[in-house]
């Protein structure tokens, strides 16, 4: 508990010191970014292409 510090501000995750956690938190960061791609290509490819197929 003492080695791990909650940081709200980089990205809400818990933060540690031990290398064990460190892959963990790194998997858990590229995780999120993935998502917030497949979110991003969502939005500018799909619904443009669902506009146009509507329209």
């Amino acid at each position: 508990m003492r080695d791990c510090i909650n940081r709200w501000s980089i990205g809400h995750q818990k933060r540690c010191i031990f290398s064990k956690n460190k892959p963990k938190k790194k998997k858990v960061k590229r995780r999120k970014f993935r998502v917030k791609n497949e979110n991003n290509i969502r939005e500018n490819g799909r619904d443009n292409n669902q506009q146009k197929y509507f329209h």
